[in-house]
């Protein structure tokens, strides 16, 4: 796991220094679940944010509440992988069903 708390420093330093762009390294990074985001974009403007196709975001709760967007004009973020351990629904297989049971 990489760690997202850096990678929303880096993200922000390389706004506050002008860029207009910021490419997310490849690696899964494991959002906060402690109801404090993890990313935090407040009036931001005329930026992107990219990830390729090795990028997964991974949150251990739900709602997914981690990434916060708020005041910004023309903010992309693309290209990055939501993902949530465990599933928010239940799995399961079914091995057998009973057709003289089943009413």
């Amino acid at each position: 796991m990489k760690d997202a708390q850096k990678l929303y420093a880096n993200i922000m330093e390389s706004y506050s220094n002008g860029d207009k762009e910021f490419e997310i390294p490849d690696g899964v990074y494991r959002l906060s679940t402690d109801g404090i985001p993890t990313f935090e974009f407040r009036n931001m403007k005329d930026f992107k944010i990219t990830g390729g196709d090795n990028v997964y975001f991974v949150q251990t709760k739900v709602p997914f509440d981690s990434i916060k967007i708020v005041s910004c004009e023309n903010l992309t973020i693309e290209g990055i992988k939501l993902d949530c351990e465990p599933p928010p629904f239940a799995q399961g297989t079914i091995t057998e069903i009973d057709c003289k049971e089943k009413k």
